[in-house]
């Protein structure tokens, strides 16, 4: 998210790449969620945590998390 080198067209390719890796590989859903939170809880950097919870936010709408992973989400 901090990667000041992406474009857009960039950021979406890599965005798109993440969403389907998550949709292809079930047990890497939580392990991308937990990461997209850990990124943008508490960023220092506005702008790079609105990145984030775009991301998190399509990640959210193509996979839903564990029942173990959503209580911690739901915090």
């Amino acid at each position: 998210m901090g990667d000041p080198h992406l474009c857009g067209a960039q950021e979406n390719v890599f965005g798109n790449y993440i969403v389907q890796k998550g949709l292809a590989v079930p047990e890497l859903r939580d392990e991308i969620l937990a990461q997209l939170a850990n990124q943008v809880w508490r960023n220092p950097s506005a702008h790079n945590a609105a990145r984030g919870w775009l991301l998190l936010a399509v990640c959210l709408s193509s996979f839903a998390p564990s029942s173990r992973l959503n209580k911690y989400l739901l915090k």
